[in-house]
């Protein structure tokens, strides 16, 4: 029986996740690491199934337990280095061991993200899963992904990272239903009264529905005991591969072209609370927006276009819903938040962050 152990199962991604592959393979012995007894209740309750098991990154020795069980390791928790090279230390990968353990990390939008003409400006910069060793240049040396490679590499565990565009839709985990891109800039245009950019909102990011990372990431685990079923015992690998993939959708947007979307659902909303909001979009220097979300020019000035080429040679393809089918529902969403957190949904305009006329200028 495959013996899995997934960190991340109360996030967007990793819940998601945890509900496709409980789906697709009740068969399959699944152990996750919770932080705190009162979200492994409603884990538990949820999957009834999983093996829930109570504990942080720093409980070293209940992670390492759990990593010596593992067949494949689903690192979907935010990244955290000194865990995740613990892990990989831990992995089943001894001489006497038959078969290479693999271990998948999702890796976060933020670590691909570029900006080589400014905030708010596109790229030509197209990420292609064929040319792994640009791909794996990307990540500096202290990163968590050049460590995990290096730790993979010394463990003899195969080491797969993944990396992907903008996410959307909702989470059908058991904790949190939203992802951080396009929730927080909703919340921001909200809070705002108007739509805006940061600088010239030309820079595009290609999207992809949290069903297809779902399915993504189940493909490669597949994919990965497969491997392992398949591998000779006289002849385990000495040299287990290190892979990086791209998840995307063939669908990219500007930044532009998303916020005239979510001002129109915004403006169309059923809700009672939120007033027509202004056509006119504005754009904000980047030094202005980060008054509005600290990481404002990163999230939503940033360019990260790539395709998806190994992960269509494993059949994978995205089929999931497009962004227009959901967006409608991720602002209701987003509203309801606002209004049950007592927030101010009326979409006033917060003048102190306008930025003056010369300063809107240097935008373009």
């Amino acid at each position: 029986m495959p013996t899995i152990f997934l960190t991340g199962a109360t996030g967007y991604i990793g819940g998601h996740t945890l509900q496709l592959i409980t789906a697709q393979h009740p068969e399959w012995s699944i152990t996750a690491l919770i932080r705190s007894a009162t979200q492994a209740k409603i884990i538990q309750e949820k999957f009834p199934l999983v093996r829930v098991v109570v504990g942080c990154f720093e409980d070293v020795d209940i992670v390492a337990k759990c990593a010596a069980e593992a067949d494949v390791v689903l690192n979907l928790a935010s990244s955290h280095l000194p865990s995740s090279t613990h892990i990989i230390a831990n992995m089943p990968s001894s001489p006497e061991n038959t078969t290479t353990p693999t271990f998948i990390h999702l890796s976060s939008l933020a670590t691909l993200q570029n900006h080589p003409h400014g905030y708010g400006r596109p790229s030509s910069l197209i990420y292609n899963d064929n040319d792994q060793r640009t791909l794996a240049n990307q990540f500096c040396s202290s990163s968590a992904e050049h460590a995990i490679r290096l730790a993979g590499e010394r463990h003899g565990v195969e080491t797969v990272t993944v990396c992907m565009g903008l996410v959307y839709g909702m989470g059908r985990g058991a904790v949190r239903k939203r992802g951080t891109t396009v929730p927080e800039l909703i919340g921001a245009v909200v809070g705002r009264g108007r739509g805006f950019v940061v600088g010239e909102g030309r820079n595009v990011m290609s999207c992809i529905h949290i069903d297809d990372v779902a399915s993504a990431l189940l493909t490669l685990t597949d994919h990965a005991l497969n491997t392992q079923r398949a591998s000779s015992p006289a002849t385990p690998n000495p040299n287990p591969p290190s892979t990086f993939y791209f998840l995307s959708s063939p669908f990219s947007i500007s930044m532009l072209s998303l916020i005239h979307l979510i001002t129109t659902a915004l403006s169309t909303s059923p809700s009672n609370t939120i007033h027509a909001l202004p056509s006119e979009i504005e754009h904000l220097p980047p030094n202005h927006s980060t008054q509005i979300h600290p990481w404002a020019p990163l999230l939503w000035g940033s360019n990260c276009v790539g395709e998806a080429s190994l992960l269509h040679e494993l059949g994978w393809r995205a089929n999931g819903p497009g962004l227009l089918d959901v967006l409608e529902e991720m602002v209701g969403f987003e509203v309801g938040v606002l209004g049950a957190r007592g927030e101010d949904v009326w979409c006033a305009w917060k003048r102190d962050v306008k930025a003056r006329r010369e300063e809107v200028g240097v935008c373009f």
